[in-house]
């Protein structure tokens, strides 16, 4: 999972640079699980990337919970609070 995690990392960080605002206004299509042809804006698919992985950690929190676990704090503020610099 950690060498997946890298490579999506770096992939993003090459992906950065290319997302002007004539870029992220682009239609992007692609097909769903039922066939049909989508098509958004490129914003909305980064949105969408932020949006679904906050609803997962979500649902990961809630299982823990309900394991007795004490879930870790996984707020995006906690995440930048620790890598910025003290």
């Amino acid at each position: 999972a950690a060498r997946l995690f890298a490579r999506a990392h770096d992939a993003f960080d090459r992906l950065l640079p290319t997302l002007t605002p004539e870029r992220l206004a682009e239609v992007w299509s692609y097909r769903n699980f039922q066939g049909q042809e989508m098509r958004l804006p490129v914003w909305a698919v980064l949105r969408h990337v932020v949006n679904h992985a906050t609803y997962h950690r979500g649902q990961v929190a809630a299982k823990l919970k309900r394991l007795g676990v004490d879930a870790p704090a996984t707020d995006f503020v906690v995440w930048a609070i620790e890598q910025t610099p003290k």
